[in-house]
C-alpha cells in the first residue's frame, strides 16, 4: 500500500519536473510574427523581393526575401515597432514605419509595390489601429497607464479581464 503511494507521488513528481520548463515558456511569450504578402498593380505575386524589418526601439535589422507566392515571415520578432521596407528591380522602393507589434500576435502587413525606376521610394507612416483579419480571435494588450486608471473595486487582477472588447461578468453564486 505505502510502495503504491509512493509510486504515484514518484510519478507526478516526475511529471511535473518534465513539464515546468514548458509551462513557464508558455507563460513567459514575448515574441510575434510579421507577415505579409507583396504583390505589383495587377496583383501578381512578386517573388525574390527583399524584405527588411527594423526593430525600432533597437536597431536590429532583420531581413527575408518573398517566396514563389510572394509571402514573407517574420516569427519570433520581439514586441515593438517596427519600420518594414521592400526593394525589387523596377519597383519603387516601399517602406512603413511605426507599425505596432503586440505580444502574441500575428502582424499582417500586405503591400503592393508600383512600378518606377529604383531611385525613386513611397513611405508610408503608419498610425491607424492593426485589424487582424485572419484570425476569429478577440485579444487587446491592457497598458500600464489603463491599469494604473481604472476603476477596480479593490484592484482585484481578475477584473482587468472586464477591460477587454466583449467580456461579459458573470458573479457565480
Amino acid at each position: 500500500m505505502v510502495s503504491a503511494h509512493l509510486g504515484k507521488s514518484l510519478l507526478i513528481l516526475s511529471l511535473s519536473i518534465l513539464f515546468f520548463p514548458f509551462s513557464q515558456a508558455v507563460l513567459a511569450q514575448t515574441t510575434g510574427a510579421i507577415e505579409g504578402t507583396v504583390t505589383d498593380p495587377s496583383q501578381a505575386a512578386i517573388p525574390g523581393a527583399t524584405v527588411k524589418v527594423v526593430h525600432a526601439p533597437t536597431g536590429v535589422e532583420t531581413p527575408t526575401t518573398t517566396n514563389s507566392t510572394g509571402y514573407f515571415v517574420f516569427e519570433n520578432m520581439p514586441a515593438g515597432n517596427y519600420d518594414i521596407s521592400i526593394n525589387q528591380p523596377g519597383f519603387k522602393v516601399y517602406s512603413v514605419q511605426g507599425l505596432k507589434l503586440d505580444v502574441a500576435s500575428r502582424l499582417r502587413h500586405d503591400i503592393t509595390l508600383t512600378m518606377g525606376a529604383i531611385t525613386e521610394s513611397v513611405t508610408v507612416q503608419a498610425s491607424a489601429v492593426q485589424v487582424d483579419t485572419w484570425q476569429g480571435t478577440v485579444s487587446a494588450v491592457i497598458t500600464r497607464e489603463q491599469i494604473a486608471t481604472a476603476v477596480l473595486n479593490g484592484r482585484h487582477y481578475a477584473r482587468l479581464a472586464m477591460m477587454m472588447p466583449g467580456a461579459v461578468y458573470h458573479q457565480w453564486r
